[in-house]
């Protein structure tokens, strides 16, 4: 049981495709639709098993009467079966990283006794922000794992740092958190299996399990693949296989427009 972990979360680009450092932003960002594959049923094992969560996200503060309902990442969680938990939303004006920095670190305060995992993507301060938390003299030895989400290269985005995990799909996240005891085999089964479907799929479960528009280097690819310890079951690492094949086929032809 995780009764005395809690995960931090971003939303955009980490557990839904928002877009943020493309063109496609403004269509992209509020459509809340668009969990990727097998992120809500990792995050709901990971529930189910006592985590606690908490989604800190660069999203601004507009809320009609402070209400979080009818805001956008409110309808990501709700509308795709995340687990229900408080959202952080920065208020306009505010630095992000101030903003998630200040947060996070106060949430951990309010939790003493708890382990942190901390979630996020590239594109949007999550590198550096969970990298200034780990060193925080007060509150960094809470922070067990990072894991970010690599789907940009280059441009305004940001290289995970040593010690942080990266992933580009839900696949290699529920075999790192299952080699690292926090998810158990039936659950990486599952979600391992909606990413493969996705990754086979040509329209829009593909989209939403790697976009054509996600920016990828082979070498990185297999350098991920390479960090997942093999304490897998063999059916499920044939698929895992599978899975980094097709991500290496997409990788080789280059990003698309979304």
């Amino acid at each position: 049981m995780l009764t005395n972990t809690m995960i931090v979360s971003d939303i955009d680009d980490t557990i839904k495709w928002s877009h943020i450092l493309g063109p496609e932003v403004i269509v992209d960002a509020p459509n809340y639709h668009l969990a990727f594959k097998g992120m809500p049923e990792l995050y709901a094992s990971l529930a189910n098993a006592g985590a606690k969560f908490a989604y800190v996200t660069g999203a601004p503060d507009i809320i009609i009467d402070k209400l979080q309902i009818d805001s956008i990442p409110h309808k990501v969680v709700v509308t795709n079966h995340f687990p229900d938990a408080k959202i952080y939303l920065h208020k306009r004006g505010e630095s992000i990283e101030a903003f998630k920095t200040t947060t996070i670190s106060e949430i951990m305060k309010q939790n003493p006794s708890f382990d942190f995992i901390l979630i996020g993507d590239n594109g949007q301060k999550d590198v550096d922000t969970y990298a200034n938390l780990r060193q925080d003299k007060e509150v960094g030895s809470q922070v067990k794992e990072v894991f970010i989400h690599k789907i940009y290269e280059g441009g305004s985005s940001t290289e995970p740092m040593p010690g942080q995990h990266a992933f580009v799909t839900a696949a290699e996240l529920a075999a790192m958190l299952y080699s690292l005891n926090y998810l158990n085999e039936a659950d990486l089964q599952s979600v391992v299996k909606i990413v493969y479907a996705g990754m086979n799929d040509e329209g829009d479960d593909h989209n939403l399990t790697l976009p054509f528009a996600a920016q990828l280097v082979s070498a990185q690819v297999d350098a991920i693949y390479g960090s997942i310890p093999k304490t897998i079951d063999s059916p499920t690492q044939t698929v895992l296989d599978g899975i980094h094949n097709l991500i290496l086929k997409q990788a080789a032809a280059g990003p698309r427009p979304f």
